[in-house]
């Protein structure tokens, strides 16, 4: 992330031979933070023996617009890539982006399943015709896949709670009071052989990642994210996701490191696993 930067979708050969390809969007500053600061996170990952950028990281200039030119290219920037058997990755301020990737993945993968790792459910209803708000996200993806799981959920309505499949709702409580070995099997038992998985910021717990008033407390611990990854990554094949839900952090913090860091551990798990 942030070695080699081209024009919104100027294809080169650098950009052609990379294994994945990084589209970021939204809030400028905050993007523009990530992207510094991954400049200083060690790429080696021991536990994988792998370097995060042998397989290459292209990582496109910074996408600003309105949400309706975003969503367009997000689509045509996802479905390039998986045309050239790469992985897109969206890194964003505005979790939307998550629809038109899904959107680009299944037209590839008409089985696709869609693993929502958010301390929200995003399941209020949206209405055809009217903007999409972030906490309808994944109404809009549910109309286009089949299959959805759910993992961190601890902020929602009862009503939300009722357009939910529950028996694909993995409650972030529940997720802390049992054995990891299990809720990890089952989760990857519920998914198909090819998922998209959308990473939102407010999964992990506020003590590791802060998010300020959109802070949901009792989160994920990196330990527990970083193994869920680990495990989904040698069953099944991962064909995108984006991490989004970022909050207006200073230029370098400890935050933008920490967050490119997970960042790199997903791609050094699907690098060695499939």
């Amino acid at each position: 992330m942030g070695i080699k930067k081209a024009s919104f979708f100027a294809a080169n050969k650098k950009s052609i031979a990379s294994r994945y390809l990084i589209l970021p969007s939204g809030t400028k500053t905050t993007i523009d933070c990530l992207l510094t600061s991954s400049k200083y996170v060690q790429k080696y990952h021991y536990e994988t023996d792998t370097l995060a950028t042998q397989s290459g990281i292209y990582t496109l200039e910074h996408h600003s617009g309105s949400h309706e030119s975003l969503s367009q290219d997000y689509r045509k920037f996802a479905k390039e890539a998986l045309l050239l058997s790469q992985i897109p990755i969206a890194i964003s301020t505005d979790n939307r982006v998550s629809v038109p990737m899904v959107e680009a993945a299944k037209s590839k993968y008409p089985n696709l399943s869609y693993l929502s790792i958010d301390a929200h459910l995003r399941l209020k209803i949206h209405k055809s015709g009217t903007p999409l708000v972030s906490l309808a996200k994944n109404s809009a993806i549910k109309e286009l896949v089949d299959h959805s799981v759910f993992v961190a959920a601890r902020s929602f309505t009862k009503t939300e709670l009722q357009r939910a499949d529950a028996d694909y709702v993995y409650y972030a409580l529940d997720l802390h009071q049992q054995d990891q070995k299990v809720w990890i099997s089952d989760i990857i038992n519920d998914l198909k052989p090819e998922v998209y998985i959308s990473v939102d910021l407010s999964a992990m717990d506020p003590s590791i990642i802060p998010l300020g008033e959109y802070s949901v407390s009792e989160g994920l611990t990196l330990r527990q994210f970083l193994t869920l990854i680990k495990h989904i990554s040698m069953k099944k094949k991962i064909v995108g996701f984006d991490f989004v839900g970022y909050q207006k952090y200073e230029k370098n913090s400890s935050v933008c490191k920490l967050i490119c860091d997970l960042l790199y551990s997903c791609i050094s798990y699907v690098d060695k696993n499939q």
